[in-house]
């Protein structure tokens, strides 16, 4: 949640807010969304890694195997995620400009 608050000034930082135009909506919500999709696919393909050290060191163990592998699926769901978010705001961002 402390991301939020560090990342919205950043983004609008310098911004004129009473004279705002739909450009300067739309390059706000670019500079957020970048930060965001950087963030999320960073953090996705630390769990990949994650999920690897798992697997290897999961011994043959079923249940260590299983972990590791939903930790896999759920990191690569990160990653979609942060990809189609990526590309709904900027499909938003291309309506209002």
């Amino acid at each position: 949640m402390i991301i939020i608050f560090l990342a919205v000034p950043a983004a609008v930082w310098g911004a004129d807010l009473n004279n705002l135009k739909a450009a300067d909506v739309v390059q706000i919500l670019n500079n957020i969304t970048d930060f965001f999709a950087a963030l999320i696919a960073s953090l996705a393909t630390l769990m990949i890694l994650v999920a690897a050290f798992m697997y290897i060191t999961s011994s043959g163990d079923p249940t260590k195997i299983e972990n590791a592998k939903k930790t896999l699926v759920w990191a690569i769901v990160g990653i979609v995620v942060a990809f189609l978010a990526y590309g709904i705001v900027n499909l938003v961002a291309s309506f209002l400009s």
